[in-house]
C-alpha cells in the first residue's frame, strides 16, 4: 500500500511544477507532484477501452515505461463498450471508460471474474451540440436535444413518422422546412451511453436512429460538410468548421455543461490489492505528471479534491 504526506499548501502550487526532494515514493504526496514509482514493474499490462482516450493513455504508458523500462503495455482502444470480455481474461487489464460502471455491469464483471472492480475518474471533457456554420440557430433547447437524440419520431394524426425538421427547433424562412439529420457515435462508444445520462434521460428511452460514427473527428467533419446536419462532439474536438449550439432551459438561460468523466476500471483482489502495474498507471494518471498529459491534450484535468479521492479509493493512505 502507498503512503502519501499531506502538505499544507496552496492548491496553484500543488499543481505547479512543485517537487519534494530528498524523500522516498512512500513519503511523498502524489497529488501534485511529479510521478515517481514505488517499486520496479516488469509485468505485462493491457489497457483496453475508450477511443477518446487512446492518446493520453498511449503517453502515459510512455511515461510509465520511463521509469519502468522492463514494463510491456498493449494498448487496444477499440470503445468503451468493448472492454467487458477484456477486463474477464485476467488481473492485469486496466480498462478506459468514457461513462461509469452501472451497478449491474459491476456486479456481473466481478462475479464473472470473483474480484471487485476498482473505479476511479481520471480527467472530464466538455459534451457540445454542434451543426454547420450556416444554421441559423444560437441555441437549442435542452428538452429538444432530448427529444431528437433519445426519443422516436411522433406520429402524425395520418399514421405517419414525420422527420423532425429546423422549424421544430426555431428555425424560419427557408430553412423551418429542412429536415435535421442526426448524426452520433456508434455503438462501441461509451459517449452515446453518457449522453444519455447527461441529458436527464431514464435508459429505458428509445434512441433515434442517427447515422453513426467511429469517432469525434469523423462526425465533425461529416457535420461540416452537411447543412442539414446536428450532432455531438468533445469541446475539444469541435474545430472552425463547425457551430456549437449552446444548451437552454425552457427559460432561455444557460444550462450546466454536459461534463463526461472518464475512467479507469481494473480488478482488485478480495484484500483490495490491485496488479502491481495497474497500481502504478492510477498513479502516473493521477500525479501532476499524468494531469499535464490530460491538459495538453484538451480534456479537463481533475480538480485537487476529485484526485485526493481517486488516491484514497485506490489505496493510498494520507499521513497527517
Amino acid at each position: 500500500m502507498y503512503v502519501f504526506r499531506a502538505f499544507l499548501v496552496p492548491v496553484a502550487l500543488l499543481w505547479g511544477t512543485c517537487s519534494i526532494f530528498g524523500q522516498t515514493s512512500l513519503e511523498r504526496d502524489l497529488a501534485g507532484n511529479a510521478y515517481r514509482p514505488h517499486d520496479p514493474v516488469a509485468e505485462d499490462l493491457k489497457i483496453v477501452g475508450s477511443r477518446s482516450m487512446s492518446t493520453v493513455l498511449d503517453q502515459w504508458g510512455e511515461g510509465l515505461k520511463k521509469h519502468h523500462p522492463k514494463l510491456k503495455i498493449d494498448l487496444d482502444c477499440e470503445g468503451s463498450e468493448t472492454v467487458f470480455g477484456e477486463i474477464a481474461l485476467g488481473k492485469n487489464v486496466v480498462a478506459a471508460l468514457s461513462r461509469p460502471l452501472t451497478v449491474d455491469e459491476s456486479k456481473k464483471l466481478s462475479e464473472k471474474i470473483g474480484a471487485d472492480l476498482l473505479t476511479i475518474a481520471v480527467c472530464h471533457y466538455e459534451i457540445v451540440l454542434v451543426t454547420h456554420p450556416d444554421n441559423p440557430l444560437d441555441s437549442i433547447k435542452i428538452s429538444d436535444a432530448r427529444n431528437l437524440f433519445l426519443k422516436k419520431n411522433e406520429e402524425t394524426n395520418r399514421g405517419k413518422v414525420r422527420s423532425p425538421q429546423w422549424g421544430d427547433l426555431g428555425a424560419t424562412g427557408e430553412w423551418a422546412g429542412k429536415p435535421i439529420a442526426l448524426y452520433g457515435r456508434d455503438k462501441t462508444s461509451g459517449t452515446r451511453a453518457a449522453l444519455r445520462l447527461m441529458l436527464g434521460n431514464p435508459m429505458d428511452q428509445i434512441e433515434s436512429q442517427a447515422r453513426e460514427f467511429a469517432s469525434f473527428r469523423e462526425l465533425v467533419q461529416a457535420v461540416a460538410k452537411n447543412p442539414s446536419a446536428l450532432g455531438y462532439s468533445s469541446r475539444r474536438i469541435a474545430t472552425q468548421e463547425v457551430k456549437i449550439l449552446p444548451l437552454i432551459g425552457e427559460d432561455g438561460k444557460p444550462v450546466p455543461q454536459l461534463l463526461q468523466t472518464m475512467y479507469l476500471v481494473a480488478p482488485r483482489q478480495k484484500d483490495k490489492t490491485l496488479h502491481p502495474a495497474a497500481l502504478e498507471l492510477i498513479a502516473y494518471a493521477l500525479s501532476q505528471s499524468g494531469q499535464t498529459v490530460v491538459t495538453q491534450d484538451n480534456f479537463r484535468p481533475l480538480d485537487l479534491a476529485e484526485v485526493h479521492a481517486g488516491l484514497d479509493k485506490a489505496g493510498f493512505s494520507p499521513i497527517k
